[in-house]
This record gives structure tokens, sequence and C-alpha cells, in this order.
């Protein structure tokens, strides 16, 4: 008896109350999107609707986001599609059985990846990879559903034929045209000013009332049904696209369901690995049942949020929503128009479209416009796996443009302001006579370590410099090229007559350059802690060795003619070119 109360407790708890709100209206929200994602993954309608049962099912046991809604997600289902399509075409094999296989090398490497703990490999994707993928997926989104929205073929394999196609003349039917673009109209319309509706549904049963009525293209019938698979035997250099394809999708799927969750987690902890496993797992089980890959929807999750879901359980009542929608409303949502399937998913690529995101991208740096450019261009013209990785690539060569050339500056003293600052942002700042005091802002290694050593050495070609102390607090991470330009920059300013030490060396420094022989070569007695030591050092050292005093100052009035090219370009930025034009020497007093 307590044992079959403590059940009906948890059932009211997981499935009751809100819960039971909230899968409802997610579950009429998703019924027509899995039916459109199956049609953009190539196995239809009506296996669309059974495969969105499989995560519905297995989420909630897996998983432990209290709203994340795990299921068909446009952009993955089009990725997958863009892999599969060719490869069925060219090998004449059934597109579910390598939508199958897709998935479940998608899992694979997701549980491979969480055993390995590998979750990391998801920051590879930058958010302006991110921004700049989803757009190009949205505009490949939209290409694809042409065809469906005008009511005539129009051929969308690449953006050089599908622009052929239009050239050559489309035999357009207008009816088509209104359904697609009013059904896009319409979910926008309740979206920005009844979002507490949701507007496909509403979309859904104006395109019926027009599918009935007018000369259009529907769906016809459909019920729950597998995908038909006959497991064919496969070529191994199929097996290796797919595999490929399948790496890039487990990455964009995985960083989608994080960025999902951790969105919409109300501050709890989001539990990464737990999350990775849940997707591997469902993947791996949809694919054996002819199931394409997965991802995570944010327009789903939103829903259930908004509709007060307390539990990941409210995903079973959106599965029973889905089974009692195919087996009792079929025979309507027949008559639903193909423009209308058409004009939910141009609501789903108007949705990737991130407008503020191109704006931040824009006010940071231009550098992150062209990747992000880059990106959505490659998706577009070469497919979406060459434009992630051309995307992925000008992420790391910016990143190594701008750390070969990072901000650099000698450090002073500025009046009623603690520690030590660089003298370009002080007008005040005043540097210790005979000591420079040095920071190169990045780790030091191959990319840089010819500008460290040439700056470092114009930093300490000060007139009196006896000293030169450099604050290694960024130079954490070093490697063997940049070990030897420490070398290098050691023995340059000893010829010169110039001690040369360190400060904030840390363990994480200390170790290589032990291991590697520096340390010995500048002696532990010159490698200090923290930079407040290293002057008091400095400043003891220089009472017991008097300097020789310098040359008398220029007159006041005097001018430096190169003062004003300095000047120029210090204002336009370029304040490495403009210490070139003037010494660093005026900011000793």
């Amino acid at each position: 008896m307590d044992r079959s109360r403590s059940v009906l407790m948890l059932a009211r708890e997981h499935l009751g109350g809100r819960n039971l709100i909230a899968g409802l209206v997610v579950g009429a929200y998703l019924v027509p999107q899995a039916m459109a994602y199956g049609e953009l993954a190539g196995v239809g309608a009506s296996a669309g609707l059974t495969v969105a049962l499989i995560p519905l099912l297995l989420y909630p046991l897996l998983g432990r986001t209290k709203w994340l809604s795990l299921g068909p997600e446009s952009a993955v289902a089009l990725m997958a599609a863009a892999t599969v399509g060719p490869i069925a075409a060219s090998l004449d094999l059934p597109v579910p059985q390598l939508l199958g296989i897709v998935s479940i090398l998608t899992g694979a490497i997701l549980l491979a990846a969480r055993a390995a703990k590998a979750g990391f490999v998801t920051d590879l994707l930058s958010k302006p990879v991110l921004i700049g993928y989803l757009t190009g997926v949205a505009l490949v989104m939209v290409i694809s559903q042409v065809s469906r929205v005008l009511g005539d073929d129009v051929a969308a394999d690449t953006i050089v034929v599908f622009v052929q196609d239009l050239l050559d003349g489309v035999d357009v039917n207008w009816w088509s045209l209104a359904i697609g673009l009013g059904t896009l109209g319409v979910i926008l319309a309740f979206h920005t000013w009844l979002p507490s509706i949701p507007g496909t549904l509403v979309a859904i049963g104006l395109g019926v009332l027009a599918g009935y009525t007018l000369p259009v293209d529907t769906i016809g019938s459909f019920e729950l049904a597998m995908p038909q698979i006959a497991w064919e035997p496969i070529p191994m250099s199929a097996i290796s696209e797919l595999l490929l394809a399948a790496a890039a999708i487990a990455v964009v799927a995985y960083t989608d369901v994080i960025v999902v969750a951790r969105a919409f987690s109300d501050g709890d902890r989001v539990d990464a690995n737990r999350e990775m496993t849940a997707l591997g797992v469902t993947d791996v089980v949809g694919g054996l049942f002819g199931g394409y890959p997965i991802s995570a929807s944010s327009s789903r999750t939103a829903i259930a949020r908004m509709n007060g879901a307390t539990s990941r359980f409210y995903s079973w009542i959106v599965a029973v929503v889905l089974i009692v929608s195919a087996v009792t409303l079929s025979s309507v949502l027949a008559y639903l128009p193909q423009a209308t399937l058409g004009g939910i998913i141009l609501y789903a690529a108007w949705t990737l479209y991130d407008r503020k995101g191109w704006e931040s991208l824009w006010r940071l740096r231009f550098g992150e416009v062209v990747v992000a450019g880059a990106c959505a261009a490659g998706v577009v013209v070469l497919g979406i796996l060459p434009g992630i990785g051309i995307a992925v690539g000008l992420s790391v060569a910016e990143l190594l443009l701008r750390l070969s050339r990072p901000h650099e500056g000698v450090l002073g003293f500025v009046p009623g302001i603690p520690g030590m600052h660089d003298v370009d942002d002080y007008a005040d700042a005043e540097q210790v006579p005979g000591l420079v005091v040095y920071r190169y802002d990045s780790p030091l290694f191959f990319a840089n370590s010819n500008d460290f050593f040439s700056q470092a050495l114009e930093a300490a070609d000060t007139p009196g410099c006896r000293w030169f102390l450099l604050n290694v607090e960024a130079n954490v991470e070093v490697d063997s090229t940049g070990l030897d330009a420490l070398a290098a920059l050691h023995d340059e300013l000893s010829s010169r007559g110039i001690l040369f030490a360190l400060a904030r060396v840390k363990t994480d420094l200390r170790l290589p350059m032990e291991r590697y022989g520096v340390a010995a070569l500048i002696g532990e007695e010159n490698m200090y802690a923290t930079l407040p030591t290293a002057v008091a050092a400095y400043r003891a050292w220089a009472e017991a060795h008097p300097a020789v005093q310098p040359p008398p100052a220029a007159a006041p009035g005097s001018r430096d003619p190169k003062a004003h090219p300095r000047s120029t370009l210090a204002a336009l930025g370029f304040h490495r070119f403009a210490r070139v034009l003037k010494p660093r020497s005026e900011n000793i007093r």
C-alpha cells in the first residue's frame, strides 16, 4: 500500500500539474516540427514522428536538466541530410540506413569522448564560428525550402545550381507561396505579440483549412512508422565520410545541448558529462531504428519553462501527445500543405540568425566578423562541414596572429594608483631610474618569440638602463622557441652590461625553465615571486652600486622632432610603432 502510494505521489509530482500543461503545449508544438524535420532529414514525415519518440522516452532517464527538450533539431538534421544525400545518390544506398549509421557513429563518438573526458573539444567552436555556422545553416535551410514554398521543383544541391534553376524560370504556385509566407508571418506575429500562445499551432490549423480547399500539394496520409532499413553493406570509403560527418555533428550537437542547458539552468549546475552521455546513448538507440542525429531545441525548452514545467519527465507527456496526434489526427493533418511545413522550417531558419550576435562581433573586432562571415559563406557555398572547417581554421589563424603581436609595455609608478602600470596609459607615470620593467602580454611560443626578443630589446635600449626586469605574469605558457628567446635576450643584455631579472615567476613557468636550462642561465637569485620584491631588490642593488650621472637633460621648451609623428600614430592606436619614433626613456624621471 505504501509503495503504491509512493508511486502515485511520484507520478503526480513528475507528470501532473504544470508538467502536464507543459507537456501538452510542447507536444502540440513538436508534432509539426517532427514532421517537418523528418522531411528535412530525408526520412519523411511519418518516420520523423516516430523517431522523435526515442529521445522523449530516454532523456528523462538519462539526463538531468529540468526543462531541456532533446529531440529533432533543424541544424543537426540538415547537417546529417547534407552528408548522407550525396553518398546515397552516388552509391545507390537507402537514405534511412545512412542516417542511422551517422546517428550511431555520432552517439559512439560522444560516448567515447565522455569516457576520455574530451568535452573540451567543443571549445574550438568560438562564438564567431557558431554565429557564422548558424547563419549559414539558416540560409541553406531557406534554400532547401524554396521548392516547397514555391510549389515547383527547384534544384538545391549547390548554390550555383540553385541560382541557375531560378534564372531558368520557375512555375510558381501562388497559393503555395501565400501559404508558406503566411505560415512564417503567423508564427512570427504570435512569437512577437502573443508568445504565450504557440503560433505554430495556429498556423497549422489555418494550413489544414487551406490544404482542404486550395489546389496545393499536401503531406498526404501518414502514420507512426519506423524508417525502412535494409542494412545493406556499404564500402569503407563511405564509412570514412560518414565518420567525419558524425564527428562534426557530435561537436555541434553537444555544443547546442550545453548552450541550451546552461541558458535555461535557472541557476542549477549543469552536469556536462551527464548530458553528453544522454545525447550519446539516445543517438545510438535512435540510429539502430533508423533515426537521424538529434540535439536540443531552444524553442521547445523555452516553451516548457514558460508553461511551468518542474520536472524533465514532462517529456513523457510530450510523447503521449505525439502518439495520440498521429493516431487520431492523421486524417486531418493529411491536408496539411507542404508549403506549411516549408513555412515552419523558414521560421526555424529565422530563429537561427543571431542579429545581436553579429552586432556584438562588429563592435568588438572586424576580424571576428570576417571569421563568422567566412563560416556562413563556406557553409552555403561549399557545404556545412567544409564551412565549419574553414571557420575553425580562420579562428585559429586569427588567434595566432593576435598572439604573435600582443600588447606589450614598459611599466612605471602612477601617483595615487597602487601597483605598476603601462607608461603609455598614464602621462604622469614615472620609471625608477636605471630600471626598465617590461611586460609582454602573451604566452611565449614560436609565433611571437622573434617579436618578443626585438620588442624587449627596444624597451631596454634606454639611456641609463642597468636592470631589465621582465614581468612574466602573462608568460606562464612557453615552448622551446620561447625559452630560446629568453636565453637569447639574457645573453644580449649581458653583453650590454644590463642585468636580466624576472618577476612574478610562477611554478608553471619555473619548471620548464629549469628543465630547459634557462633558469640556471638567468640565475635563481634573479627570479622573484612578486614585482615589489624585485623592484626593492633593484633599489638595494642600485644604492650599493651608484651609477654614473647621465648627461644633462635638454633645455625646457626644446622640441623633440620625433614627438609629432608619435602623437599622430598614438592617436590612431599604433602605440608600438609610435614607440619606435619616440624612445620610452622620456618617461624616466
